[in-house]
């Protein structure tokens, strides 16, 4: 797969996409795929595109694919609303203080579903951490991890559920 062309642009509509793709075709001919990130812009300026030219397949791109699937299914689950808006709930009040080294990371505004192993790993690290303290290695961190966090144990089989959706990718789902 190569990159045609990034242009800039104020703004993007499938007619604008349709009319960047076509002097493309000076510079490299007409491609044989177009892979798309599912954006309506792209999605119909590759269609208005493939429309005349029948030998240019338009396909998702398979990890947009992967995202939008792993949205589905994490927007359809009620405890993710819950467990990520308690999590900003606590990222908010920690955020300026001592206790900032232990705020979860942030999900991309676009895309989030694309990141969200980070999210999953830092939550997987907090629960191993309190499980620590628990087990009487109390350390000062530990002890702030339980004040701010340890309603994390009522996700853990969420969080371990969720953490299989992600590393499986949209093969479970299939």
């Amino acid at each position: 797969m190569h990159v045609i062309a990034v242009i800039p642009v104020e703004q993007s509509t499938g007619e604008i996409v349709d009319a960047q793709l076509e002097p493309a075709t000076l510079r490299i001919g007409i491609p044989r795929q177009i892979v798309s990130d599912g954006g309506s812009d792209v999605k119909k300026g590759a269609a208005l595109f493939a429309g005349r030219h029948p030998q240019t397949a338009v396909t998702y791109a398979a990890a947009h694919h992967g995202a939008i699937v792993l949205k589905r299914r994490f927007e359809g689950d009620p405890q993710w609303s819950e467990y990520i808006g308690r999590l900003g709930q606590v990222k908010s009040r920690i955020q300026q203080t001592v206790d900032a080294f232990l705020t979860s990371p942030s999900l991309r505004p676009k895309a989030r579903y694309m990141n969200i192993e980070s999210l999953l790993k830092w939550s997987r690290r907090i629960l191993d951490l309190l499980d620590r303290d628990a087990s009487g290695s109390s350390s000062p961190a530990g002890g702030r991890a339980e004040l701010r966090y340890g309603w994390l144990r009522d996700y853990r089989t969420t969080i371990e559920k969720w953490s299989r959706w992600e590393s499986n990718g949209s093969q479970s789902f299939v």
